[in-house]
């Protein structure tokens, strides 16, 4: 039904709660729905930590970065299908409740970007940017990619576009060609 047409009562019923007892743990849905994404967010930052950290090289800890991700959305899709359908990914009522707990996730999962970036500017692979924004630019891709997978109908593979990311990332959308004086 989804989030908004989804009463308290229908929460209960299937989490075999009273209404009563729901209120007693929780003061809306938006705190019930918050909850859950705390604890995604939770075990989406514990999977990706330690991936990365198994990793060896600057292109490992990338190519962890968008498998870990990919694959999280992937296989919990109708979850955040809501998160990204209805909440408008946090631009409406519930930015307010998500609150710091998720925000401290959020950063978290920042830092751990930007230090794959930074070892990366290191060993000179990237290009002289700042590390947090070459992080803000690959996150930023990589939740394009996941939102119009989400929008989509289809059964395709979120998975499947992970070297598309990882191209697009590393080598631009720019086409490679002998003549560009012509083309542009």
């Amino acid at each position: 039904n989804g989030f908004f047409k989804t009463s308290i009562a229908e929460i209960a019923h299937e989490s075999e709660f009273s209404v009563g007892s729901l209120y007693q743990f929780f003061p809306s849905k938006d705190r019930i729905y918050v909850a859950l994404l705390e604890e995604k967010f939770e075990a989406y930052l514990a999977r990706v930590t330690s991936e990365v950290a198994v990793a060896k090289s600057v292109l490992d800890k990338l190519d962890a970065l968008i498998a870990t991700k990919l694959g999280f959305f992937e296989a919990h899709r109708n979850f955040f299908r809501i998160y990204v359908t209805e909440w408008g990914a946090g631009e409406c009522s519930v930015k307010g409740v998500l609150g710091e707990k998720i925000a401290a996730l959020r950063e978290d999962y920042l830092t751990l970007m930007a230090a794959t970036m930074e070892a990366g500017l290191r060993r000179r692979l990237f290009k002289k940017l700042g590390a947090r924004e070459l992080a803000g630019m690959f996150d930023g891709m990589m939740n394009a990619v996941i939102h119009q997978w989400m929008a989509g109908a289809g059964d395709e593979s979120l998975s499947a576009k992970a070297g598309t990311i990882r191209e697009v990332f590393l080598n631009g959308v720019l086409q490679e060609r002998t003549d560009r004086k012509g083309s542009e």
